[in-house]
């Protein structure tokens, strides 16, 4: 079965993929090089909301939240968690 962090990740990467300031950059670079690029950090933030079915409230998502997978993943297992109690 594939992680919570192994399908974020997974995320990162079909988005990135298109923009070539990314082809050189570790996924920790990627997570938080993505705040400077608006449209794909809404994308990226869509992605997570229907791929985990989740919703993020918008004082969540400030530049903290890109501070590595870590906190991501944290963020949406805490969502997720959430719905099952």
């Amino acid at each position: 079965m594939i992680s919570t962090e192994q399908r974020i990740v997974a995320i990162l990467d079909t988005i990135t993929s298109q923009n070539s300031i990314f082809s050189e950059m570790t996924t920790e670079e990627k997570i938080q090089t993505l705040p400077s690029e608006s449209m794909l950090t809404l994308q990226f933030i869509t992605y997570l909301e229907e791929e985990f079915d989740i919703e993020f409230e918008d004082d969540e998502l400030d530049i903290s939240f890109f501070e590595s997978i870590g906190k991501i993943t944290a963020a949406v297992m805490k969502h997720t968690n959430e719905k099952t109690v």
